[in-house]
């Protein structure tokens, strides 16, 4: 009978022992590296991987149970990588570390679980223009497609592609706000609702988006989109508004009339401006581009002859007023308020 090599007082875990062999007998260790990995051993075995923060401490046990000095886990690995970065990391080491899981590259590492976190939010919103406070199994995807988008991360071809290839329209040339939006409307019209775009209406609300008052919104501002957004719309099936038709002052169709236009203040006329729209259009939201023609008339509501139509823009007007309605009077508070706007009640 052959007589055993090593001869233990009580049972031992093989691949312990197999450990204890490796580091110790065929390749021996400096007993300060040694500790540095039972300690790394130790938390990938209670934490399930090799992710060290750089503070990380743990509590080493010795085999007599006994507890020892919290161990600067994170700091030495964190000397580990940096040795492989300047090639002075043996190979012996590099290959027990790889077998822990070793995190040779922490961005990569991040930028991989992000990725992952990324596929799985795209699956039940269709977009990764998510709000800045997206979670996704505690990873705050969120501020990290926020942090790549404004170079706070490394954003290299191969991420961007990777990123890509899960949504080519995650960082947008517009307001990532819209694409969200957009997104949402197109899991709506995707569905299985049977919802047309021509029947979506204000209200109806996806993912917390009011979809309905949205689309309303887009198809007011439809000039001042950009060629791809209003490509993106069309291919929901929105139909692109009409034109509206420019008022004929050449032949004199002078259309509306405001009484006492000559006397009015400039806020006035502002105010003359969005009624006007507001009657003929049915909504506010209008565009800042947008020029109103006033017509002049008596009080009694008689065209002037001859008279020239002044121009407005009230969509500006609005803008400008809202910023500063801190400092309108009751009376002028009251005539924006009769509008239907909320803001200047």
């Amino acid at each position: 009978m052959g007589v055993p090599l090593l001869r233990f007082t009580r049972p031992r875990d093989p691949a312990a022992i197999a450990r204890w062999l490796r580091t110790r007998v065929l390749r021996p260790d400096s007993e300060v590296w040694l500790s540095g990995y039972e300690a790394l051993r130790l938390w990938v075995e209670t934490r399930g991987d090799a992710h060290v923060p750089v503070g990380a401490v743990i509590d080493p046990a010795g085999d007599d149970g006994v507890g020892r000095e919290p161990y600067p886990v994170g700091q030495w690995t964190s000397e580990q990588r940096r040795a492989f970065k300047d090639g002075t990391l043996p190979p012996h080491r590099y290959e027990l570390l790889n077998e822990l899981g070793m995190i040779w590259n922490v961005a990569d590492a991040k930028f991989q679980n992000g990725l992952a976190a990324a596929r799985r939010y795209y699956v039940e919103f269709g977009t990764l223009c998510a709000p800045r406070n997206a979670v996704v199994d505690d990873f705050a995807l969120g501020q990290f497609l926020e942090n790549l988008r404004k170079g706070v991360m490394v954003l290299t071809e191969a991420r961007e592609a990777a990123l890509c290839a899960v949504d080519p329209y995650w960082n947008p040339p517009w307001p990532v706000s819209w694409q969200r939006r957009y997104a949402a409307l197109a899991y709506l019209l995707a569905g299985e609702t049977g919802v047309a775009a021509d029947e979506v209406q204000p209200g109806l609300r996806v993912h917390g988006v009011d979809v309905g008052a949205w689309l309303r919104q887009q198809l007011a501002q439809w000039a001042e989109l950009a060629d791809g957004q209003r490509q993106l719309l069309q291919e929901l099936g929105v139909q692109p508004p009409a034109p509206a038709a420019e008022p004929d002052t050449a032949r004199g169709a002078a259309g509306p009339v405001v009484p006492g236009l000559a006397g009015m203040s400039s806020f006035e006329r502002g105010v003359a401006a969005v009624r006007q729209y507001l009657n003929r259009e049915g909504h506010l939201t209008i565009p800042r581009r947008h020029e109103e023609l006033l017509h002049p008339a008596q009080a009694d509501g008689t065209p002037l002859e001859n008279a020239a139509p002044v121009t407005t823009k009230p969509g500006v007007f609005l803008s400008n007023t809202k910023s500063r309605r801190t400092k309108l009077t009751p009376a002028q508070r009251a005539a924006l308020a009769d509008l239907g706007l909320d803001w200047a009640k």
